[in-house]
């Protein structure tokens, strides 16, 4: 006798695994083309974020083989590529001299680059740590910035402006700040100076 039950279960879990795939693909899809538009700095990116596609299709694979990858499983390893991904940029920046920094989903500085940190002068830790980087704003600026940037964050979504650093001599440095949001809720983010 069939257990009706037993397969309906079975077909929903399926489903549900199937529906994270495609979730996950678009993540990463999303995340290529957003990365990918940084340009020069971020040349090899592309290429990281593919082979993050190629695992997906892999998992993807592996669902119609057998229907019961574990959907934790397949956003772990998700989760994993775009970690990779974040620590491959932050040595290169420190090597090429690029200016990027990280955040955590609420918007706190883990880390910024040495070229960064030295544009703007003093340390990580003077600086940049947790929300010290919205001292890096003007006072005329800084209200209007975290509103922003708070939103970006609410929305997940990119934060592009450009603006007027404060140099630690008081000095204005003009920047274009790029910030993309990552799968698993981080931030990466790329300056330019004008």
């Amino acid at each position: 006798m069939v257990d009706t039950a037993a397969m309906v279960t079975m077909a929903i879990g399926t489903g549900a695994v199937a529906v994270a795939a495609l979730v996950g693909k678009e993540i990463a899809a999303t995340t290529a083309k957003a990365i990918y538009a940084w340009g020069g700095a971020f040349v090899s990116m592309p290429n990281t974020i593919k082979s993050v596609g190629q695992r997906v299709d892999a998992i993807d694979k592996r669902l119609g083989e057998n229907g019961q990858e574990s959907v934790f499983e397949m956003l772990h390893l998700l989760h994993d590529s775009a970690e990779a991904v974040v620590i491959k940029e932050r040595l290169r920046a420190d090597r090429e001299g690029v200016m990027i920094w990280h955040s955590d989903k609420s918007g706190r500085c883990l880390w910024a680059s040495k070229s960064l940190q030295n544009t703007v002068g003093g340390t990580f830790e003077e600086r940049f740590r947790g929300l010290a980087w919205l001292n890096l704003f003007f006072d005329v600026d800084r209200a209007e910035i975290a509103a922003e940037w708070n939103q970006s964050i609410v929305n997940n979504d990119p934060f592009i402006r450009r603006t007027k650093y404060r140099h630690e001599d008081g000095s204005a440095i003009p920047v274009r700040i790029e910030a993309f949001p990552l799968p698993g809720g981080s931030v990466l983010g790329l300056v330019t100076r004008l």
